[in-house]
């Protein structure tokens, strides 16, 4: 059974309503809640969700910043999301795949990536 693309977005920049409260680095970590809603969405289709592909610049600039981020093996919540960086990824979508990697299941297109 072949699941339709889920599309899901993410803002990079925190709302306005919530200056004082959040940092950019803090704001960053909810990018991991809605990592975990694709899979928790997709989970139930009895598909396993465990690898993302970015462009080295979310990598960079976001991931590695990440509290759950890994640098030794390269992923992020205790293993939970392998990384793979393509610079032929667009630089505002973060792939999220099974571990063949051979169809996407789901995207997280940031919006207002990268900052101007």
């Amino acid at each position: 059974m072949e699941l339709p693309l889920l599309e899901l977005e993410w803002d990079y920049k925190y709302p306005e309503n919530t200056v004082g409260v959040y940092s950019q680095s803090a704001w960053n970590q909810t990018l991991i809640t809605k990592m975990n809603q694709c899979y928790a969405t997709v989970r139930k289709q009895e598909v396993y969700l465990n690898a993302i592909e970015v462009h080295p610049l979310v990598l960079k600039d976001i991931i590695e910043h990440l509290e759950y981020y890994d640098k030794d093996t390269n992923s992020i919540v205790n293993g939970r999301w392998h990384i793979e960086q393509s610079m032929g990824q667009d630089v505002d979508k973060i792939t999220l795949y099974c571990t063949n990697m051979d169809d996407p299941y789901a995207t997280i297109k940031i919006l207002n990536f990268p900052p101007q």
